[in-house]
């Protein structure tokens, strides 16, 4: 498909890039070679001029304009756009300064927006190519400048990760104390997997709460996750997680919480209140709720250090006393009086996958970049405890797109879903959680969704048709012909389904009420292809009601904290429950978390 094949030619311009690692940049000269007779000046580098190329980038086109005089790039800017705020401009602030600083096309892609770098540097090389430039010189790199042993650090508590949990543990610290606290974050940006989230969060006893006479009790919060999870779960964490919820939720609110004057219910016929932040129209609304819980960390005195990746625990025995850290220009301890692990899930750590939730293997990670199981692989000496089955499985278009915008949107048009094989596998209408386990399950792990001319998002379908994402088709024997299923199944189960929906009747198969059964009457017909996707790991490590780290033999990591995505474990499993419910766990947790190590530092000061 178009949009795949562009992602190969940006690859492949910047082929050589990639393995620079952190390489520093080089200023790179082109020598022209003479002929005879020998010119007696230096041919000019480039033809001096603008350049303007546009490119496949993480989510659709990217356009960077380049400046040369005869010898030297002058300006590299990116112009237009589409991908994920933040996270792109991590690479868009850094990549063309870089470029431009070093003369050279030998520089660091950003950790976490990798597509986004990768579409900066093809880019240019386009338009250096098209300027003249030896691309060959422009990617020779410098060695490696090499990385020092930094002075050790001492803060009263250390935070492993800057998400949902990491920041909101950091404002419970600092809110009404004066603690050292440092937040480390290993990617060039905040917020973990809750910054490409839809940001929702359930809460109890709020104002708002109130207002809307919906309202749970810790007791509701366990009958609930339990029964989802189809097992008994850590009711003392539970607990404090319902006992918590509505300090912590209206502290956020009072400090300005960008959230919207309605609500929701995060699981239909549930108690569960809810509500969404802003965003903008971009479905990404967990961006806008982590640049408030970034703003609120910094203005109440915590310190963020980006591009630190912590490494290892140091430790006394069963005590943690720090963390061992890894920067661009230095490797360096920070000893603690207490450390609190909020490093997120493993739902880019495929090894980690296989080990933990093997049927989830070859799924799509819609999750922040630095989901790679830091938490878990730190703590395998210790005899830590990993509580919870599978994954938070959904459904989505591909890696780029996810679930989200007018494109990765288009997974929840179709009202009828078929397999490979041509036929239903489950209820269209299950909650969206559900669904993406039944999708897991199919061959090639890969369904089509189909969605005739009648439907109200007839552009989008077009567009990602045109994008080579969607099939279209005049005839639904064609349409089984492009999607290679199998396709006396496919006309059979959709003909069949038609008779029942023109009937009146009800699904006899999977139960759908006849007014959501979907027409798929009008030509020309589209198949969007489905995939199961993740927005977050379930297994984790096992911990107390204070969000201490526990072992196997039952006994607690002295001064050790785990929170966010990395406990869900112990509050849910099997499905994700219910919508707010990562966010929401990660902020909770997180205040727990914190209120803990706050609590003993004060008791033995």
């Amino acid at each position: 498909m178009r949009k795949a094949i562009s992602i190969i030619l940006i690859l492949v311009l910047v082929l050589g890039v990639a393995g620079c690692g952190t390489t520093a940049p080089t200023t790179a000269t082109t020598t022209a070679q003479p002929t005879e007779p020998a010119p007696t000046e230096a041919e000019p580098a480039y033809a001096a001029g603008t350049y303007v190329e546009t490119v496949m980038a993480m989510r659709g086109d990217l356009t960077v304009e380049v400046i040369v005089d005869d010898n030297a790039i002058t300006s590299v800017k990116v112009l237009e756009h589409v991908d994920t705020p933040v996270i792109a401009d991590a690479a868009i602030d850094v990549i063309p300064k870089a470029i431009v600083d070093g003369q050279t096309l030998a520089v660091d892609v950003v950790t976490g927006a990798t597509l986004t770098s990768y579409a900066i540097i093809g880019g240019v090389t386009q338009a250096l190519r098209k300027a003249g430039g030896d691309i060959d010189a422009l990617r020779k790199a410098s060695e490696k400048a090499p990385v020092v042993a930094g002075p050790d650090e001492e803060y009263d508590v250390v935070i492993v990760g800057a998400g949902g949990s990491g920041l909101s543990a950091a404002i419970e610290l600092r809110r009404d104390t004066d603690l050292k606290v440092l937040v480390l974050e290993k990617l060039a940006y905040t917020g973990g997997s809750t910054r490409v989230a839809g940001g929702a969060i359930w809460m109890a006893n709020t104002p708002r709460n109130e207002a809307a006479e919906i309202n749970f009790t810790p007791e509701y919060l366990i009958e609930f996750m339990e029964w989802r999870s189809e097992t008994t779960l850590n009711r003392p964490y539970l607990t404090r997680v319902g006992e918590i919820t509505g300090r912590v939720a209206t502290y956020l609110m009072e400090q300005g919480a960008p959230f919207r004057d309605t609500h929701s219910v995060g699981y239909a016929g549930s108690d569960l209140f809810m509500l969404s932040p802003l965003n903008e129209g971009t479905g990404y609304g967990g961006g806008i709720l982590i640049d408030f819980l970034t703003d609120l960390s910094n203005d109440l005195g915590a310190e963020i250090r980006l591009n630190s990746k912590v490494t290892s625990l140091l430790t006394e025995g069963n005590t943690v006393v720090g963390v061992s850290v890894e920067s661009k220009d230095k490797n360096y301890n920070v000893m603690a009086k207490k450390v609190i692990l909020a490093t997120g899930g493993f739902t880019r750590n495929e090894e980690m996958i296989g080990e933990l939730a093997p049927e989830y293997t070859n799924n799509i990670p819609f999750t922040g970049a630095g989901s790679t199981g830091d938490g878990i692989t730190m703590t395998r000496d210790l005899n830590v405890e990993i509580v919870g089955t599978d994954m938070m499985n959904l459904k989505g278009l591909n890696h780029n797109f996810g679930y989200y915008g007018n494109i990765g949107g288009l997974v929840n048009v179709p009202g009828i879903i078929l397999n490979k094989e041509g036929v239903r596998f489950a209820s269209e209408r299950l909650f969206y959680s559900e669904i993406g386990i039944h999708i897991n399950r199919q061959t090639g792990k890969t369904v089509y969704g189909i969605v005739d001319s009648q439907s109200t998002r007839i552009e989008d379908l077009d567009k990602a048709v045109e994008m080579g994402l969607v099939y279209k088709a005049d005839t639904l024997e064609a349409l089984a012909d492009a999607t290679g299923v199998n396709k006396d199944a496919f006309l059979k189960t959709l003909a069949d389904y038609e008779a029942v929906r023109a009937s009146g009747e009800d699904d006899p198969d999977f139960g759908v009420t006849n007014d959501r059964m979907a027409d798929i009457s009008v030509a020309p017909f589209y198949a969007v292809p489905i995939k199961p996707l993740f927005i977050g790991s379930i297994p984790g490590l096992l911990v107390n009601a204070k969000s201490e780290v526990m072992t196997k033999s039952g006994d607690t990591i002295e001064n050790l904290y785990a929170c966010g995505e990395l406990v869900f474990g112990n509050v849910f499993s099997k499905y994700y429950p219910a919508s707010g419910t990562g966010v929401g766990f990660a902020v909770y947790t997180g205040a727990i978390a914190a209120e803990s190590a706050k609590e003993a530092i004060q008791e033995n000061n």
